[in-house]
């Protein structure tokens, strides 16, 4: 029987066809789950928002399930999704480690790299240039979160690099670059003279925190949380809408913010540093490489 390319058949002969699985559309399934997030999960594969979006809607057409929900702090897993998330990982590691031993040459696994998310956009494409012009067969993975949440991944061994942002006294390793750390609202409402101070962190975790509530208590200036959820999109619309203010390394306010001038009557920031840092048990000729471009293209960006 001669079956057309693309074509597919639920029954054939009185028996049910095997449904065939993209990779990709798994892969994708998988980090929209991890990043919490389909504009994250899209930076994490070189993808645009919408074409994470229809890969995700493409396998839940395949399956015939509902595989994600919006929750208070991004997407999560349906029942379904929490199931096939099981299986989706286990057959990319399977894929993965199969195509790395059957490619000649290709001995390293994907370097496995945390960068913040307020950095990505400033800091993803000049890594990213970096690679592909100097190593193109290199693999990098790539996981998004807050600088405390990619310093546990490394020291667990979940990340084999992770690019951090501390507190100039506090970092522990030669800085990259120094910024510094400003208070940032929108453009239509005062809302830095309310009292209390409606301020809009990331989340909890957010590496400027303490700094932030520090310098407040110092100066005597009550505040409260307005919006916290944990992806940096909704976070920057809540402040250009008037919900809050909030704070940005200099050089990565977003266009649509402004950073607010000394005499808003705020008090100053400290500076932070941008470094890289890398887990003490990961070792190969790959990592070495990737720590060579990533320190090139943040001091070069």
């Amino acid at each position: 029987m001669f079956i057309m390319p693309g074509i597919s058949f639920a029954k054939a002969s009185g028996f049910a066809m095997p449904r065939n699985i993209e990779i990709r559309l798994l892969r994708t399934f998988v980090a929209a789950v991890h990043h919490g997030s389909m504009a994250k999960a899209a930076t994490a594969l070189h993808l645009t928002q919408g074409a994470v979006s229809q890969q995700i809607k493409r396998l839940e057409t395949v399956l015939g399930q509902h595989l994600l929900e919006r929750g208070s702090y991004g997407l999560n897993p349906t029942v379904d999704g929490a199931r096939l998330l099981r299986h989706a990982e286990d057959m990319l590691d399977r894929n993965d480690r199969f195509v790395a031993e059957a490619r000649p040459g290709k001995l390293d696994a994907p370097v496995r790299l945390g960068l913040p998310g307020d950095l990505i956009g400033r800091y993803m494409p000049a890594i990213l240039s970096s690679v592909a012009t100097t190593d193109p067969d290199m693999e990098l993975s790539v996981r998004s979160a807050t600088s405390p949440e990619l310093d546990t991944m490394l020291r667990s061994g979940e990340l084999d690099l992770a690019v951090l942002e501390a507190p100039e006294r506090a970092s522990g390793s030669t800085a990259l670059i120094s910024d510094r750390l400003v208070w940032v609202g929108g453009s239509a409402s005062p809302v830095h003279t309310r009292r209390p101070l409606p301020l809009s962190f990331v989340s909890e975790g957010c590496v400027f925190r303490s700094s932030v509530l520090d310098a407040l208590r110092e100066h005597h200036i009550p505040w409260i949380s307005r919006f916290e959820d944990g992806n940096l999109e909704a976070t920057t619309a809540a402040v250009a809408g008037g919900l809050a203010i909030t704070v940005s390394l200099e050089s990565v306010v977003p266009p649509q913010l402004h950073i607010l001038p000394p005499e808003s009557g705020l008090p100053a920031l400290p500076r932070f540093s941008i470094h890289l840092c890398r887990n003490s048990g990961s070792r190969s000729a790959s990592i070495d490489r990737a720590s060579e471009f990533i320190c090139r293209a943040i001091e070069a960006a």
